[in-house]
């Protein structure tokens, strides 16, 4: 499992938004640069996250992007979600989803713990909590201020 550019992209712009959030809306240049992204495809990004209700837009004189909701409502896996769908590592695991050798699979405990354990460390990590460097061991590249 590897995270998609997408998401990549929407946690580090998410971050520094919430960094932000009591200022003005941030332009996209503005983001892309610190975060290094590319501004066309990130644009795309935060547009989903617009739609999916994460961050408004504004347009005119004071036009950019700002979180919808204060930090410490927004989670990692809300993130997660908008832009990758329904967390499920293996079919089995994916909500709804039924698999013929489920009461005789050995495997299919295991899967469900490993995605309860990113679920729930997805869950806690908050923007507010990332903002502050609570989740950093150590120093990041990208900058937030």
């Amino acid at each position: 499992m590897q995270v998609t550019r997408a998401l990549e992209y929407a946690n580090r712009a998410m971050v520094l938004l919430a960094s932000r959030y009591e200022g003005d809306p941030v332009l996209v240049s503005n983001i892309a640069k610190a975060i290094s992204a590319p501004p066309n495809f990130l644009h795309q990004v935060l547009n989903n996250l617009s739609r999916g209700g994460l961050v408004n837009c504004y347009r005119g004189t004071k036009r950019g992007y700002k979180l919808a909701r204060p930090p410490e409502q927004i989670s990692l896996f809300e993130i997660f979600e908008l832009i990758e769908g329904p967390l499920g590592l293996t079919a089995c695991t994916v909500e709804g989803n039924w698999c013929p050798r489920q009461s005789g699979c050995t495997l299919s405990n295991v899967w469900h713990d490993v995605q309860s354990d990113i679920q729930t460390r997805l869950e806690g990590a908050t923007l507010d909590q990332l903002a502050a460097g609570e989740h950093r061991d150590e120093e990041c590249p990208v900058r937030v201020d």
